[in-house]
């Protein structure tokens, strides 16, 4: 008899558990957002970050693309469509978002981080990101960042309204394709993200680059070697150092396998 008052109660129990999260479920979804929260993650890329977005944008653009998210029930919160629609905003890499149980929903950014500016024939300016995709020049947000200019061909994309175009694989376009492998190497390398201020193309579609300490002109010549290239010119500015030798020459030549040429001024 006992044993069964025990499954009795203990079967109550499951059900009453039950309905209470069923009940505390409906309650749930029939409740109002109470509050969009918007981070961007700007800390996270350190001295590296520059600001595209701005929290007041998002905003502006939750509510013009869903005419507002607070006060709407919380089950008529479609949190699938509103990462895919903030991925559609340029300067968005990633957007994660998500229902917490206080009425709010939280939509995490991460933005996307230039390494550099590119300035063609047209006089068109835009930045090529890390991930190796173009992002539109902003006015009033700069960004401190490589720049490059010189005889780089105008291309289509810009100034296309469709921000798909923006999002488009820089691959397919050699001179891009070595803008963007070359300026991600100066990125990754401590000295040469602090050193190398400027590329240059020229004429020959070779790059020439300018330097922030020294009045000097680095030769590198093409894409090819760019690892081995930045191998020995790192090993020159460091034996340089030594003997002060930094200001004594006008060019310094990387084409050449194995070598440095330098010219004395």
């Amino acid at each position: 008899m006992k044993k069964t008052l025990g499954i009795i109660v203990w079967s109550v129990s499951i059900i009453l558990i039950v309905a209470a999260m069923v009940f505390a479920r409906m309650h749930y979804e029939d409740s109002k957002c109470k509050k969009v929260i918007i981070n961007i993650d700007y800390e996270s890329q350190g001295d590296k970050s520059d600001v595209f977005l701005t929290y007041n944008d998002v905003r502006q653009f939750i509510v013009h693309r869903f005419d507002s998210i607070e006060g709407r029930s919380m089950k008529d919160v479609d949190i699938e469509q509103l990462e895919l629609k903030t991925k559609e905003i340029p300067y968005v890499l990633n957007a994660d978002a998500f229902k917490s149980i206080n009425g709010e929903v939280v939509l995490n950014i991460k933005q996307r981080r230039a390494i550099v500016l590119v300035i063609d024939n047209s006089g068109a300016s835009y930045y090529i990101d890390e991930s190796g995709e173009i992002i539109p020049k902003r006015r009033g947000f700069p960004a401190n960042v490589l720049v490059c200019n010189g005889n780089i061909p105008s291309f289509s994309f810009y100034g296309n309204n469709d921000n798909r175009a923006y999002k488009d694989s820089i691959v397919a376009n050699s001179v891009l394709s070595d803008i963007y492998n070359i300026a991600l190497a100066i990125d990754k390398d401590e000295l040469l993200h602090k050193e190398i201020v400027q590329l240059y193309v020229n004429s020959k579609n070779e790059f020439e680059m300018v330097p922030l300490v020294g009045r000097h002109k680095i030769i590198f010549g093409s894409s090819e070697d760019i690892p081995q290239k930045f191998e020995k010119l790192v090993l020159f500015y460091s034996k340089a150092k030594d003997y002060n030798a930094w200001g004594k020459y006008k060019i310094i030549d990387l084409k050449y396998k194995d070598q440095i040429v330098c010219t004395k001024k």
